[in-house]
């Protein structure tokens, strides 16, 4: 008995090491604060100094407060491949040659895998506090900047923040009309339904919360402004939020209908505004991406990066990726 109490007080101290190296390794200080609000751990009063003795603490917190599981699902749902290194273990493998089929920049849409997310930590805390209390959040930024990455990322770590409730992402930018938007999120809900009573019956005192893409689409004429009303009225109810992304504010995208003097969604919305990375956080974009090539850049040739792109994140990773092409090839 004692033997077997020794041997499970070893593994977990194992355990409790290896997570401690993972958080170390994988989390920069802003993502730590982050992971602390997942959890529902207060980073301020963990009362480790520096980096290693707040995760430490945090660890020790965990297993304190049997948060110990819900520590380690916010880990992988931030970082999926520590997930598998967990679950089959394997040799490190060796750092890939600096290649064109290498290249660690990526060019096009939104990022959906959680491992290529970058930054953004300070705004996805509040945006996770915001949604977990309820309040209705307007993401406003110029095309390409971040938005839909940002609200997939939401989605993708809803077990981490929202672990009780619905979390679902809507894409609008394909939608038809009224009857292929109500299809899309009643579907998105695991629900049948195409129709206003349908949405309206289904989202009345649901826990949910719905995290909509393209928000511009509704504003088109294939939608009756019926829609707009019966979503403002969706927005009171006390256990339903929404988040929606739009390049202008909500008040810009749907004007007040004739004869009145007030948007649909005026004071509706607690407003968000996603910009340009700062110049730290683009240069840390590049040398976190580089890690596995390091002196591949110069440090004049990053300076050329970040003044050629503004910090616009879509315009940094193309830059870079074109960079690293010419390099590999």
């Amino acid at each position: 008995m004692i033997q077997q109490m020794e041997k499970t007080a070893v593994n977990q101290a194992n355990r409790s090491t290896k997570l401690r190296q993972q958080i170390c390794q994988h989390f920069n200080d802003e993502e730590l604060r982050t992971l602390c609000v997942d959890v529902g751990a207060d980073y301020d009063s963990l009362g480790g100094r520096g980096k290693e003795a707040q995760v430490r603490e945090l660890v020790a917190w965990a297993e304190r407060h049997g948060k110990w599981d819900v520590l380690v699902a916010a880990v992988h749902a931030a970082r999926p491949h520590l997930a598998a290194t967990d679950s089959q273990p394997s040799p490190h493998p060796a750092p890939p040659t600096p290649s064109p089929n290498h290249n660690p920049f990526f060019v096009g849409g939104r990022i959906t895998h959680s491992d290529h997310f970058f930054g953004r930590q300070r705004l996805l805390r509040e945006l996770r506090q915001e949604l977990q209390k309820r309040s209705n959040v307007s993401l406003v930024g110029e095309s390409q900047i971040g938005k839909s990455s940002l609200l997939y990322h939401l989605y993708q770590s809803r077990a981490a923040w929202l672990p009780r409730s619905t979390v679902a992402y809507i894409d609008l930018q394909g939608v038809l009309d009224e009857a292929d938007f109500c299809e899309m999120v009643l579907a998105a809900l695991g629900q049948p339904g195409d129709s206003l009573r349908q949405l309206k019956r289904v989202l009345s005192g649901q826990d949910v919360v719905l995290l909509f893409d393209e928000m511009e689409r509704l504003a088109d004429s294939d939608f009756n402004p019926r829609l707009h009303h019966l979503l403002r009225s969706l927005s009171q109810e006390s256990r339903l939020a929404f988040c929606v992304a739009s390049q202008q504010p909500l008040e810009i995208v749907f004007a007040p209908p004739p004869g009145q003097k007030l948007s649909p969604f005026h004071n509706v919305f607690v407003s968000q505004r996603l910009g340009p990375f700062s110049d730290n956080e683009a240069r840390e974009l590049l040398l976190t991406r580089l890690r596995p090539f390091p002196n591949l850049f110069s440090p004049a040739e990053i300076e050329q990066l970040l003044a050629q792109s503004g910090g616009h994140p879509a315009r940094l990773q193309r830059v870079a990726h074109q960079l690293f092409r010419e390099k590999t090839t």
